[in-house]
């Protein structure tokens, strides 16, 4: 546990091996302060947490970063952080693979994302429940459930994710792979707030929801695109959208 600023509680460096961190419980209070930091350049990022909690601006709960080859992995069973542009979960993997296995994750804050993954050769989400309450810190940084960017493929199975705030998709992802997407529940809260919002540039995007909620102006329950491949949305229980 750490109080001030820029003060991680636990933060593993490894430049040419793996940075791995093992952590029951890990809690920060203080601006820049991250939970849980694993950095490698050459090799993999792991992270196996239990609860981690912060406080303050750009106090993120989980990152992993692999920047030159690298995977990024992430599990977690509870992530909460109370502050602006302090994602629970943050993945990057430049030239690797992200994946992240949360159960519950939870955010209050402008441009705070629940989960966010960056990699380049594809990515896997996995996650009980999520919330995130806060409107777009800026025009490209809404406060989105969850949000995957790659160029692999990617997959994403959800059980219930509920957003609050401007362009708050319950599920963001764009990438050049193929795309699937398995969801229980999405609900969101404000306008340009999608339930599942997808595009692909270069596969198809195949999507199995359950109770789908929209309420705000422009809010789709389901957005799907495929550039040069095939869209399949299967709904098993509802979709609805109340524009206000």
């Amino acid at each position: 546990r750490t109080l001030g600023r820029d003060s991680h509680a636990v933060e593993a460096d490894a430049r040419d091996g793996t940075a791995s961190i093992v952590s029951a419980f890990a809690s920060t209070r203080g601006d820049g302060s991250f939970g849980l930091l694993a950095y490698s350049w050459f090799g993999d990022a792991l992270v196996d947490a239990g609860t981690v909690e912060t406080y303050g601006l750009r106090a993120r709960g989980i990152q992993a970063d692999a920047l030159f080859g690298g995977d990024a992995e992430v599990a977690a069973s509870r992530v909460v952080t109370f502050g602006a542009d302090a994602d629970a979960i943050n993945v990057l993997a430049t030239d690797g693979f992200g994946a992240v296995r949360a159960g519950t994750v939870e955010t209050s804050g402008a441009g705070s994302r629940g989960v966010f993954v960056f990699a380049d050769r594809g990515a896997s989400v996995a996650a009980e429940r999520v919330r995130t309450s806060g409107e777009r810190l800026n025009p490209f940084q809404p406060a989105r459930g969850v949000e995957i960017r790659s160029y692999g493929d990617v997959s994403a199975d959800l059980g219930d994710v509920e957003t609050t705030g401007g362009g708050a998709d319950a599920l963001f992802v764009n990438t050049g792979g193929d795309v699937t997407i398995a969801a229980d529940r999405l609900r969101t809260f404000g306008a340009d707030a999608h339930g599942a919002r997808a595009h692909t540039d270069g596969g198809d995007v195949t999507a199995d929801l359950g109770d789908v909620t929209v309420a705000g102006a422009n809010a789709d329950g389901a957005r799907l695109s495929a550039r040069a491949g095939a869209v399949l949305a299967r709904i098993a229980a509802r979709a609805r959208s109340d524009q206000g």
